[in-house]
């Protein structure tokens, strides 16, 4: 009731509750209610034991040398909140921010906080009060970050701990959340000087997002991999929308209803210039993906950390299974009682034989993608692009394709069981690599993909890239990340390797899955030539791959 009255927009913000997938109550050994961050690997909010405890230890750090009123970096289940509130002087106030609604949902429904928000000792914040806010309200307070919450929050710490610019002009950029892309991409913008405010938009609200985006008051919008709805958004607002395409989608772009003159859209493969062209796109370019070197970059490893990444070849990357599956079920319930429009003189009479065949021949000659050249065969020009029934237009071949490329994946890794237990061979990703790999190859686990990742690139002798075959003409960024750490990479082959890179000089690459084992034992004991491969192709990405660079020449290319 208290909150309703003092605080109508951050209720109704509430009711949105997104993200509560990748959060799990547990309850501590003291009896008290504890949260699990399951998307980074299983990390406690509180502590497991005693979250009460511990939040009355952080807090009494913090009784000397803090006179300003105090900003909460993230609130959790509200435990440091109560113990700032126990602890401190009752004249100081308490700003305390949470980003996730449903956190906060949790900590309202753990704790009556009714006196202290009447009083005016405690108030609320969400991430639309942040976007809204201006240098100048952010200064003078004592920034307290969560233990584990603070770290996580980047963009907003950013934005309390940097300065007005003089005299009080600014230029912001609203970022769309999308993972680390978006977090490294928000930097490059940072350095260049703009001011960063990261936004995660509701669905399909469309005078939702009008609102967030005007009270955020941004000169610029930008966003990673195209989402429907924002390009007319921007034309509607005059403000510029940058769209950096960067991974693979089963969607098909329909004509778009209106010029979109504000949208600047680049993508990491050429043959989708012309896809969005033809849909209507005035301004789109071709632009490679790229490493951030401050985050990817070379270690000095202890003896501990090579026992524990080591090793003689490794693969870091999703086995693509649960996607394949995903996608296989979707075709299936989108091509279910849905006509099949075969050529006359075509054997295949239902949907389900031609993913079946087109994953037969695919699988015959992994080395060249087949699986549309079988829909082209069977089916007439465009029919298997189909409406989902969610204003999406899916592309049921590369549906397919997926699958497809989960397999080839996994041959590709079979190759290495020649190499026999000589040598070490590691994969890291997801359980989907569970029971498929060969004997002789070790699946190590998940990797995280900030600091760990950077490891794992740094450990291995050999970094192999396996690209998915339907786009075999790009170069991935797993390609960019293992040059930046100076690793030494065996790269799936593209034309656009070849563009960005000397091939042999700066990356050696594979043509046919046939090639790897040959490739690895010839590198394997050659380490002076790995050596000197892996820090020309270092030295590229530093000079002409890095996102910052690519950031750059996008901003460039604005009006």
């Amino acid at each position: 009731m208290a909150l309703a009255l003092r605080s109508p927009e951050l209720c109704e913000w509430m009711q949105d509750l997104p993200n509560k997938e990748t959060f799990q109550l547990q309850v501590t050994l003291s009896g008290h209610p504890n949260v699990l961050l399951k998307e980074r690997g299983g990390i406690f909010l509180h502590s497991p034991i005693d979250p009460a405890k511990e939040a009355e230890e952080e807090v009494g750090k913090l009784r000397s040398g803090c006179h300003q009123p105090i900003f909460c970096l993230g609130v959790g289940l509200g435990y440091y909140i109560e113990a700032l509130l126990k602890d401190n002087n009752p004249c100081q106030p308490i700003i305390a921010y949470e980003r996730n609604p449903w956190l906060l949902y949790l900590t309202l429904m753990r704790s009556d906080f009714m006196r202290d928000i009447l009083a005016g000792r405690l108030k609320f914040l969400s991430a639309p009060d942040i976007m809204r806010s201006r240098p100048q309200d952010r200064q003078g307070f004592c920034l307290w970050p969560h233990p584990v919450l603070g770290a996580l929050y980047e963009w907003e710490r950013k934005l309390f701990t940097s300065k007005a610019a003089k005299g009080g002009s600014y230029q912001r950029a609203l970022v769309i959340t999308g993972g680390l892309f978006a977090l490294d991409v928000s930097e490059a913008l940072q350095e260049k000087g703009l001011e960063v405010v990261s936004w995660h938009p509701p669905c399909s609200d469309q005078q939702r997002i009008i609102k967030d985006i005007l009270s955020s008051d941004p000169h610029l919008i930008v966003c990673i991999n195209y989402r429907h709805g924002l390009p007319e958004i921007s034309s509607t607002l005059g403000i510029p929308l940058l769209v950096w395409e960067i991974d693979p989608s089963i969607e098909r772009l329909a004509p778009q209803r209106t010029a979109n003159p504000y949208t600047y859209i680049y993508t990491y493969r050429k043959s989708n210039v012309t896809r969005f062209r033809e849909a209507g796109f005035e301004h789109v370019e071709y632009l490679p993906l790229a490493a951030n070197p401050r985050r990817r970059f070379p270690m000095e490893l202890s003896d501990e950390e090579m026992e524990k990444y080591g090793a003689d070849v490794s693969f870091a990357g999703s086995s693509m299974a649960d996607q394949a599956e995903v996608l296989r079920q979707l075709y299936v319930q989108l091509t279910q009682g849905r006509g099949f429009p075969a050529h006359p003189d075509s054997p295949i009479r239902d949907y389900a034989c031609l993913w079946e065949l087109a994953l037969e021949k695919q699988g015959q000659n992994p080395d060249r993608y087949a699986v549309e050249e079988v829909f082209e065969k069977h089916l007439p020009p465009g029919s298997w692009v189909t409406g989902d029934g969610e204003q999406r237009l899916v592309d049921l071949a590369v549906c397919a394709a997926e699958t497809a490329a989960s397999h080839r994946r996994s041959q590709a890794l079979t190759t290495l069981s020649q190499l026999g237990n000589g040598s070490r061979v590691r994969v890291w990703g997801d359980d989907g690599w569970r029971g498929i790999l060969p004997e002789t190859i070790h699946w190590s686990g998940p990797v995280g993909h900030f600091f760990e990742l950077t490891t794992v690139y740094n450990a291995s002798r050999i970094n192999l890239d396996i690209n998915r075959i339907y786009q075999r003409d790009i170069a991935t960024m797993r390609i960019f990340d293992v040059l930046a750490c100076r690793g030494f990479l065996l790269a799936d082959y593209s034309d656009d390797l070849g563009e960005q890179f000397a091939l042999n000089s700066e990356v050696i690459a594979y043509r046919s899955l046939s090639e790897i084992p040959a490739l690895v034992r010839h590198f394997l004991t050659h380490p002076d030539e790995c050596e000197q491969i892996a820090m020309a192709g270092h030295q590229r990405v530093l000079k002409e791959h890095t996102i910052q660079w690519r950031v750059e020449n996008m901003l460039n290319n604005l009006p």
